[in-house]
């Protein structure tokens, strides 16, 4: 508080930058100008109002000084009292109050926390907030104390070590089992998919530490499944595959009685051999082909004739049943009709006939 006084006025009172009295010198000089115990207690009365608005004055004025620094600093060249952030007995940055540096520590640790569940944050180093002599231009605001923090600790050598433990929960795909199945619908070499198997779904809860925002470890704490797989089922086929073309080494197609050879019968050539069997004995294929007629052909009654190749085929006549198709294919060993009596025939037997290049040739000759 300042204080002047004036000639020829009984007292006046104004805020001065000139004369600085102390409290006791003060009081002496006012009972000195007063007379009256009544001016005295009108004046005191006056003093202490005039001394609140001072404080008052003063407090705003500094105020409004720390306020401007922040948009004049490269004008300001005057040392003030501030608070700076002391890491590992570094200061790395200074601001006006103490309460700013405890929200700028609040903050750097809300950046790497973010919206997580958060088990535990800490900050590695030794950090203070001591009281430090800067200019005022030195002084940082919060967020871009917070920036120049958070670009330095992108760097090989951050500033702080903000460290996390946090809880994540994730999704874990479960793969499905594949499970095979023999099949005999199915040529050997051959799949197909009777049920098609589908992932599982496992869910994982994770502690996950981090540094500065980056994982440094995880470990998962428990997990729970939401979706079981479902295996998936492989038929495999286990039928021989047909081939088209014959071995060359024919097999005899049932096992009976030879009633007439190959050759020259009475005043005719007999084009095949007649082997005398049971009505409904099953009749094999000599060797692989291709089925080229199946049905009722005249004399020869229900036959079967079969393309194996090369210009080689075989003729089954006689049947009583026949079980393939013309166009199919069959294997050598196959069943292709029963043993009957149809057509031109005496008795239930099989007429077997071997043609290569379109000439009937002794079936004997050919089977191994």
């Amino acid at each position: 508080m300042y204080i002047k006084f004036f000639k020829g006025q009984k007292y006046m009172w104004l805020l001065n930058y000139k004369f600085n009295l102390g409290g006791k010198q003060m009081l002496k000089k006012l009972l000195r100008n007063f007379k009256s115990l009544k001016f005295s207690i009108i004046f005191m009365t006056t003093f202490i109002l005039i001394l609140l608005s001072s404080v008052t004055i003063k407090s705003n004025t500094i105020h409004r000084k720390v306020s401007h620094t922040y948009n004049n600093q490269d004008n300001i060249e005057d040392e003030i009292i501030a608070y700076g952030i002391k890491v590992d007995e570094k200061i790395i940055g200074a601001v006006s109050t103490k309460q700013e540096a405890k929200d700028f520590l609040k903050s750097i640790k809300k950046y790497y926390i973010k919206d997580l569940d958060l088990l535990n944050v800490k900050i590695m180093e030794n950090v203070e907030i001591i009281k430090v002599k800067t200019k005022i231009k030195n002084l940082k605001n919060n967020k871009d104390l917070l920036s120049n923090t958070v670009k330095q600790n992108n760097k090989e050598n951050p500033i702080i070590t903000v460290v996390t433990t946090e809880n994540i929960t994730e999704k874990e795909k479960m793969p499905y089992k594949t499970e095979y199945k023999k099949s005999n619908n199915l040529f050997s070499g051959q799949e197909d998919i009777e049920q098609k198997g589908k992932e599982g779904i496992k869910e994982n809860i994770l502690k996950v530490e981090k540094i500065n925002g980056v994982e440094i470890s995880k470990e998962v704490v428990s997990e729970k499944i939401k979706e079981n797989p479902r295996t998936q089922i492989v038929l495999k086929g286990t039928k021989k595959m047909i081939s088209s073309r014959g071995t060359g080494r024919l097999i005899m197609p049932i096992k009976g009685r030879l009633t007439s050879p190959f050759g020259p019968r009475g005043s005719r050539i007999h084009l095949g051999i007649d082997l005398a069997s049971p009505t409904g004995t099953p009749i094999k294929a000599s060797d692989n082909g291709i089925v080229k007629f199946s049905g009722y052909k005249g004399t020869y009654g229900y036959m079967i004739l079969i393309d194996h190749g090369n210009g080689y085929f075989t003729r089954y006549a006689h049947s009583s049943k026949l079980h393939v198709s013309e166009g199919q294919k069959v294997a050598k060993g196959d069943i292709i009709a029963d043993v009957g009596n149809t057509g031109r025939s005496t008795g239930p037997h099989l007429h077997f006939e071997v043609i290569v290049n379109g000439e009937n040739k002794d079936p004997y000759n050919f089977i191994k």
